[in-house]
């Protein structure tokens, strides 16, 4: 009966181990993940990529430039 309650929380402590680790995996593997993780955390875009996979619509670019009246045109 030892070993069974030995392995009931061997087993736990991996599941626990497994929820850990594996938003660690998908932030190493995806670069898509990555940069999720990384704005959420406010923390900027990755750049080990060369490519922006977060890319915003052309009108989203738009309307974040300033509309101040003291700007240069």
């Amino acid at each position: 009966m030892e070993n069974l309650n030995t392995v009931f929380y061997m087993t736990i402590c991996l599941t626990y181990l497994n929820s850990a680790l594996d938003p660690l995996i998908y932030y190493y593997s995806i670069p898509t993940f990555k940069n999720m993780c990384r704005r959420a955390l406010h923390l900027g875009r990755a750049s080990d990529t060369g490519e922006d996979t977060t890319q915003r619509p052309k009108s989203q670019e738009q309307s974040t430039h300033s509309t101040n009246r003291y700007d240069i045109p």
